[in-house]
């Protein structure tokens, strides 16, 4: 048996890691729709959504579009929910976390009222803000989405800066249309789907081709594959990789229908014992931290951890939409529409 890194001649797991949003790889049709979704999250006010099945390549492509913000115009914020937020309060805090500011952490509208402080500094800079929120549908109830709302109501009364591409399962965007005072802020959705048979031989090729790898994938193999995988990428890269594993237990480099499915068995649970390798969607989850691209165009890209926003936080008061948004009203600042208490000037 061969020393699988030795006998293909790598450093790291050639699947089951994530890639470089350059080396992106985009499904026919899909790369157009997303070029049509980033045009319209340049636009301020505008939430978007990105949304799939699970394995479907959803933070992969939330990673590439959030490195198409030139940073001389734009602050992005890439952060993902690690638990479900059944409350209102999470996204003001990851907000003022983001930003610097010294809000009490228990009162969110205070942490609003700062963030909206510091987002009217952002338009006297000529500067956008784009947040993206991965795992998005873990914020699971329109009430968790407030400062959401209170935020796109208070832009149609002042010089918006701010847009929204949230990212999850279907159920989040049905959670927005279900809701009257959700529906109204939906701008633009895109469902990520399986990829097609003719899809999943271009997607194995292009990530052996990133990886220099010589290994020849017959064509009932590649059959087997998508027919185990159904298309879904994350299950692509999980057979793929366990194929690879296979392969040089039996000192070959040719990846036969035979391969795939005795590589399958283990993923399935049918082999004497059950494979160790994590059958998840490694190769394309993002990391439980928020990326966070400074405005500084020197510097470089730094990762800050954001903390787990503390549940049980109270609906904040200042959180009602504000009515008549049909037109807007220059020269008004977002935080003057807030009275010293946190509370809306009306």
């Amino acid at each position: 048996m061969a020393d699988f890194n030795q006998f293909w001649q790598i450093d790291r797991s050639i699947f089951l890691h994530s890639l470089e949003p350059s080396d992106t790889f985009f499904p026919s049709a899909l790369k157009e729709d997303l070029e049509r979704l980033l045009l319209l999250t340049k636009q301020p006010q505008t939430v978007a959504f990105l949304i799939g099945m699970k394995g479907t390549g959803k933070s992969t492509y939330l990673k590439w579009l959030n490195l198409q913000f030139p940073v001389e115009h734009y602050d992005t914020l890439l952060t993902t929910m690690i638990s479900p937020e059944p409350r209102s309060g999470w996204l003001a805090r990851r907000l003022s976390e983001f930003f610097g500011t010294r809000g009490q952490p228990s009162h969110t509208d205070h942490l609003l009222r700062d963030v909206v402080t510091r987002l009217d500094e952002l338009v006297e800079e000529k500067r956008k803000l784009i947040v993206f929120v991965d795992a998005a549908h873990m914020a699971d109830t329109a009430a968790s989405w407030q400062e959401l709302s209170s935020l796109m109501s208070l832009q149609a009364l002042a010089e918006p800066c701010v847009s929204f591409v949230l990212c999850g399962e279907p159920r989040l965007l049905q959670l927005f249309i279900e809701s009257e005072s959700l529906a109204t802020h939906i701008s633009f959705a895109l469902e990520t789907r399986p990829i097609s048979e003719a899809e999943t031989s271009a997607y194995l090729r292009h990530r052996l081709d990133l990886a220099q790898l010589q290994a020849e994938i017959q064509t009932d193999a590649l059959r087997a594959i998508f027919d185990e995988s159904r298309g879904v990428i994350a299950r692509i890269n999980t057979i793929a990789e366990n194929c690879l594993i296979e392969c040089s237990v039996r000192e070959s480099r040719v990846i036969t229908k035979e391969i795939v499915l005795a590589a399958n068995r283990y993923i399935a649970g049918k082999a004497p014992h059950i494979s160790t390798l994590n059958t998840s969607a490694a190769g394309l989850a993002m990391p439980l931290t928020a990326l966070y691209r400074p405005a500084t165009v020197a510097s470089a890209s730094t990762t800050a951890t954001l903390p787990t926003p503390e549940k049980n936080l109270e609906p904040p008061k200042s959180a009602v939409p504000i009515e008549n948004q049909d037109k807007d009203i220059p020269g008004i600042r977002l935080s003057s529409l807030f009275k010293s208490d946190g509370s809306r000037k009306r």
